[in-house]
C-alpha cells in the first residue's frame, strides 16, 4: 500500500488468515470457522520457523489496515515531515474505503461506486 508494504505478512496459511482477519477487523464467515480452527491446531506450520524468526514476524502481524497505514505513513523520521500530505483523519478514511473492498464475503464488499461515494473523495 502506502510506502510499498503489504497489508498481510503471511508466511504460512494460519499466519496469513490471522493477518487477513486483523487487517479488515472482521470475523471469518461461519462456513470457514471449522477449517480455521483446524489450521490453528496444526503444529506443522509452527515447527517450520525458529522462535527468533517468529518473534521478528510478530512485530508487524495482526494489525488493522489503519494501524499499518499510520505506521507506514507517519513513521518517526523527522526529515520526511515536509512530505506528509495526508492527515491522520484522511488515513482513517482511506483505510475505511480499502477495508470495505476487502470484506471476506463478496456480496458484502463495497463496489467501486460505493467506495468513490465516500465523503473523503468528494
Amino acid at each position: 500500500m502506502v510506502g510499498g508494504s503489504t497489508p498481510v505478512y503471511g508466511w504460512n496459511p494460519p499466519t496469513l488468515v490471522r493477518d487477513m482477519v486483523a487487517t479488515i477487523s472482521e470475523e471469518l464467515p461461519s462456513r470457514w470457522q471449522a477449517k480455521w480452527s483446524a489450521m490453528q491446531q496444526d503444529q506443522t506450520w509452527q515447527n517450520e520457523w525458529s522462535a527468533m524468526q517468529q518473534d521478528e514476524l510478530q512485530k508487524d502481524v495482526g494489525q488493522t489496515l489503519q494501524k499499518q497505514l499510520e505506521k507506514t505513513y507517519f513513521h518517526d523520521d523527522d526529515d520526511d515531515e515536509e512530505y506528509v500530505e495526508f492527515t491522520m483523519k484522511e488515513i482513517g478514511c482511506i483505510a475505511k474505503v480499502v477495508t470495505g473492498m476487502l470484506r471476506f464475503e463478496p456480496s458484502l464488499r463495497a463496489t467501486p461506486s460505493e467506495s468513490l461515494a465516500q465523503d473523503w473523495f468528494q
